[in-house]
C-alpha cells in the first residue's frame, strides 16, 4: 500500500491533488458511522474518520505535502504540492492548489513543458457552474456543477488512504501532532496474491527498505492530522497548518471570476451534466 502521488518517469502537475467529482466509489464508509461498544482499532478508527468527512456540511483547510525519493536514473528530487480547500454541502467548494518541484523535477523537459507546472490552479463551484483556471496557460473551462458533490470528491487526499479492511493494518504507539494528542493508524506492506515470479521479484525489490503507513487522526475529533510513509527511495509526509469542519465560511468564499485576460478554452468532448469530469477539464488545461 503507497499513497506516494508521484513517479519521475510519468510526472503530471497536482496528481495527489486533482479534484475527482464523480459521485461513485468515493470513501469506504460515506454512511454515517454507528458507534459500538469496541475499543479504538483501526476498524473504529478510520471509519469515525470518515464519518467526520462524510458528515461535514463545511469544511476548509490548508495542507502540504512533500515527496523526496531518487528516481530510476539516480537523480534525486523533491515535489511540495500546497492546497487551499473550502467547501459547502451540497456542491459548493474552493480549491487552489501549487506545485514546486526541485532537484530531476526542476525546469523543463526536452519538448519545453514543465517538469512540474508551477502555476497555481483554482476550482470553483459556485453551486451551479464549475471554473476551473490555469495560471500557466492563463485558461479557463467552464462546466455545469451537479447537484451533489460530496467533500470526498473535493478533499480528494481521502480517496489515497486505505480502508479499514486493508491488509497489513495495524494499530501502532501512539502520537501527537501540532500538541493534539493522534491515533497512529499503521499499514504493513503485503504481498498481493497471485503474482507471477518476476511479480514477485519485482515487488520484493520495491518493499525493501520501507517502513508502514502511518495515518495520524485526532483523538478527540477523528480529523486527519498528518501522514507519513517511507519508501525504499524516498518518503512523503502530507501535513495541515489549518483545518475547521463545520466552521462559518466567509459570504464571498465561492464567488469566483478569471483574471482579467484570460480565455476560455475549449473542451473536447463536453461533459455530461451533473456527471463530474473536473479531473479530465484540469488535465487539459495543464502543459
Amino acid at each position: 500500500m503507497s499513497i506516494r502521488p508521484y513517479r519521475v518517469s510519468k510526472i503530471r502537475s497536482a496528481a495527489l491533488w486533482s479534484v475527482s467529482l464523480g459521485a461513485t466509489a468515493l470513501l469506504w464508509a460515506f454512511s454515517p458511522y454507528v458507534a459500538t461498544a469496541a475499543g479504538d482499532d483501526p476498524t473504529s478508527v478510520l471509519n469515525k474518520m470518515a464519518a467526520v468527512y462524510s458528515n461535514a456540511k463545511t469544511f476548509q483547510a490548508s495542507l502540504t505535502s512533500k515527496e523526496v525519493g531518487t528516481g530510476k536514473d539516480g537523480k534525486q528530487f523533491s515535489l511540495t504540492g500546497t492546497q487551499e480547500i473550502r467547501y459547502k454541502a451540497p456542491n459548493m467548494f474552493n480549491v487552489v492548489t501549487k506545485s514546486v518541484g526541485a532537484g530531476a523535477l526542476a525546469g523543463k523537459k526536452p519538448d519545453g513543458s514543465y517538469m512540474v507546472d508551477p502555476g497555481k490552479v483554482i476550482i470553483n463551484s459556485d453551486g451551479k457552474t464549475i471554473t476551473i483556471y490555469s495560471e500557466t496557460k492563463n485558461q479557463y473551462i467552464r462546466q455545469p456543477a451537479g447537484p451533489t458533490i460530496p467533500l470526498v470528491g473535493v478533499f480528494s487526499l481521502l480517496q489515497h488512504i486505505p480502508g479499514p479492511k486493508t491488509p497489513g493494518i495495524y494499530m501502532d504507539n501512539a502520537t501527537t501532532v501540532g500538541g493534539r494528542p493522534a491515533y497512529v493508524v499503521a499499514v504493513k506492506r503485503v504481498m498481493p496474491p497471485n503474482l507471477t515470479a518476476d511479480q514477485k521479484k519485482q515487488w520484493e525489490e520495491s518493499a525493501k527498505g520501507a517502513q508502514p503507513l502511518k495515518i495520524m487522526v485526532d483523538k478527540q475529533t477523528y480529523q486527519l492530522l498528518a501522514i507519513n510513509e517511507i519508501v525504499a527511495k524516498g518518503s512523503v509526509d502530507v501535513s495541515f497548518s489549518s483545518q475547521a469542519v463545520n466552521g462559518t465560511l466567509p459570504a464571498n468564499a465561492f464567488t469566483y471570476a478569471p483574471p482579467a485576460g484570460s480565455k476560455e478554452a475549449k473542451q473536447n468532448p463536453p461533459p455530461q451534466p451533473g456527471a463530474g469530469g473536473g479531473g479530465a477539464g484540469l488535465n487539459g488545461l495543464h502543459p
